[in-house]
């Protein structure tokens, strides 16, 4: 036997957080770069949005990523401080920055067994995570598995407790009609409040997603359609919650601009 064969460490099971992530339209985006190589910068600039998770300063040192057509696995390992929180915010920039940019995802969170080299990518958490974002997502949202916030009680950042880390990530979540939970990328709390987006830029934020429902909603693919029907329930609610604020609430009298361009979105397409 060769030495190299010989002296080759078994791979094991690792307890990785594991995100699963899926371009919607992918297709479509492929034949939009060839009729238009502009289309490529762009194509490029989203993925590596979504490389960059985890990764700034060397944030976290297991960080593995695996991309393969249009879909992009990202996992790290549980027991790294801080790292369920890192993952879900680092999640929640990513999806208001592929928006900006016009791009849309569908994705899932899970934690479990995993391996995840540059050569294998396999485990229990993986089938997890894709059946999730297979069966599940259905919509542009990235649901959370139920397990993440007990994981991360148990390996909070320094300056906090477990307790403290568990309630951070909850702030990032919105439950939805069927009982999953998702990272929300669309309310004021969560891209202002939460996210740390700009606030003077929520508007035209916001305006950016009308954009992809004018498109979206009029497509003739019934399926494609129901995914945009779902963004547009969240943009109609939001907007509401903002254009039915009263002229003395104290919201619209700190921010009466705001209130005006938010007021001048459309509500049907």
């Amino acid at each position: 036997m060769p030495a190299k064969e010989k002296d080759k460490a078994p791979l094991s099971y690792e307890k990785r957080f594991i995100l699963f992530l899926d371009f919607l339209g992918f297709k479509q985006i492929i034949q939009e770069t060839t009729a238009d190589p502009k289309h490529i910068s762009a194509v490029i600039d989203a993925i590596d949005i979504i490389n960059e998770m985890g990764g700034k300063n060397g944030l976290h040192k297991s960080k593995m990523v695996t991309q393969f057509s249009d879909s992009i696995v990202i996992s790290y390992r549980c027991d790294e401080r801080s790292a369920a929180f890192d993952l879900v915010s680092e999640i929640g920039f990513a999806l208001v920055r592929l928006i900006e940019r016009g791009f849309l995802v569908r994705g899932a969170v899970a934690i479990g067994d995993l391996i995840h080299t540059e050569k294998y990518l396999l485990g229990p958490a993986m089938v997890e995570a894709y059946d999730l974002e297979s069966k599940h997502a259905i919509s542009p949202r990235v649901l959370v598995s139920q397990g993440l916030l007990d994981v991360a009680r148990d390996a909070p950042a320094s300056h906090h407790d477990g307790e403290e880390e568990a309630k951070y990530i909850a702030s990032y979540l919105k439950k939805d009609t069927d009982g999953r939970y998702y990272i929300d990328y669309l309310s004021w709390n969560a891209v202002v409040g939460t996210i740390g987006g700009s606030d003077h830029r929520f508007p035209e934020y916001l305006g950016r997603v009308a954009k992809l429902l004018e498109v979206g909603l009029k497509c003739e693919n019934e399926g494609v359609r129901s995914k945009y029907n779902w963004i547009y329930e969240q943009y109609l609610d939001q907007v509401n919650n903002i254009r039915n604020l009263p002229d003395d609430d104290g919201w619209v009298i700190s921010n009466p601009d705001l209130h005006y361009d938010i007021k001048k979105l459309p509500l049907s397409f």
